[in-house]
């Protein structure tokens, strides 16, 4: 894991300590710590299924916690979470510390009808779901090993019980999580081109008034960019999503570790009651090779060479994916997208 400096985007690595299994990393949230300086990260990680000692093509997913401590650059881990209901998980909204969203993007973890899944339309193949998760209690545990049950995960020695529940059925490719303009749950359905929100209630625990919203882009991971220099007349604020340029093909092109995917960034937004979006990256495969999440690093107007020009607005785009052979980081001209007259 490393942490990015926007001023100057040196890089330097976070170590991980007293975590020595296998980290097949997808999805993952955070959650603010104690202090500006810490943070918690909450991470899918697909460990594989083990039958008599053996790993399968099956996977043994959980949610690994992590503490953070940018002051050392460390990432102290702290937890396991296990839980039936995590099947096929994909991404991580964190609610709290112990406390989280998780999306299952997947009925079937293989075959045709997985991939059936993904090519049928929603009222054929809304078989995912979003489940919530939280940590309700501790208590000694007299030994210290995992115990695993309907409700049981392992914590540093500690058996503690989780609580699990469906907030959100029915969903077609239930893909990544985000937060939105207003605290909103953001929820990218990959293959059917579709932005849904929600409110979360924490009072009730449920996922409440949702949006749909048709973005005919191949998303993953959707971001909502908020405009730290909006005025009257220049807001660049929008959901920023990165996706597949050819996504029917990726079921093919991710079993070849040469392959190129092209992919493409995107700014979107609602406005006079239609969709608005406008292309802010894109790239062969060569590059940036499947993306999956991108977010806006916005620049101050005031620093601008050329901020005499009123209504100058550029960004830093930063882009990846699980495919591809670096981070992305462009600049863009957000001037025209800006304008709101």
């Amino acid at each position: 894991m490393f942490r990015a400096e926007l001023q100057d985007w040196k890089i330097r690595e976070i170590r991980f300590t007293n975590f020595d299994k296998p980290f097949n990393v997808h999805g993952f949230g955070i959650w603010p710590g104690e202090d500006n300086t810490t943070f918690y990260l909450h991470a899918v990680n697909h460990l594989p299924l083990l039958v008599d000692g053996e790993p399968t093509d099956e996977a043994d997913s959980r949610i690994e916690v992590f503490k953070v401590d940018l002051k050392d650059m460390t990432a102290a881990f702290e937890q396991s979470i296990e839980h039936p209901l995590i099947k096929r998980p994909n991404d991580i909204f964190s609610l709290g510390p112990k406390e989280m969203l998780v999306t299952n993007d997947h009925y079937y973890s293989r075959g045709l009808l997985r991939s059936l899944e993904d090519f049928l339309d929603f009222s054929l193949a809304s078989w995912t779901n979003i489940v919530h998760l939280k940590v309700e209690r501790s208590v000694p545990h007299p030994d210290d090993h995992s115990v695993k049950g309907e409700t049981q995960a392992f914590w540093a020695g500690f058996n503690d019980t989780v609580v699990g529940h469906v907030v959100a059925d029915r969903l077609h490719n239930a893909n990544g999580l985000g937060r939105g303009r207003h605290g909103e749950v953001i929820l990218g359905d990959a293959s059917g081109g579709k932005l849904t929100t929600f409110t979360w209630s924490p009072e009730t625990s449920t996922l409440q008034d949702k949006h749909s919203i048709p973005v005919n882009v191949n998303l993953d991971n959707p971001v909502w960019f908020e405009d730290p220099y909006a005025t009257p007349k220049s807001n660049a604020s929008g959901y920023v999503l990165a996706g597949l340029l050819s996504g029917i093909l990726l079921d093919h092109q991710a079993r070849d570790p040469e392959a190129r995917i092209p992919s493409a960034v995107y700014l979107a937004r609602e406005k006079g009651g239609k969709v608005e979006k406008t292309l802010l990256f894109e790239d062969d495969g060569e590059f940036i090779s499947g993306a999956a999440t991108a977010i806006v690093v916005p620049v101050d107007p005031m620093a601008e060479a050329d901020s005499a020009v009123e209504g100058q607005r550029s960004g830093w785009v930063v882009v990846s994916g699980p495919w591809s052979r670096a981070v992305g980081v462009v600049k863009v001209d957000l001037t025209e997208w800006a304008k709101t007259s």
